[in-house]
């Protein structure tokens, strides 16, 4: 005795899972990102406000 679903049941196609060099790469790049979005803000310096009392 074997299931079979009704006609209105959608399958979905999932893509393959990424492999480990893909993983790597796609780290390896956010860091790299990440890294010049800092250098970026340090460039601009530091900006002080001054609250009132």
């Amino acid at each position: 005795m074997s299931w079979t679903p009704p006609g209105d049941v959608v399958s979905v196609q999932r893509p393959p899972k990424a492999g480990a060099s893909r993983s790597f790469w796609r780290a390896f790049r956010e860091t790299l990102r990440g890294l010049f979005t800092t250098a970026g803000r340090l460039a601009e310096g530091p900006i002080t406000v001054q609250y009132p009392e």
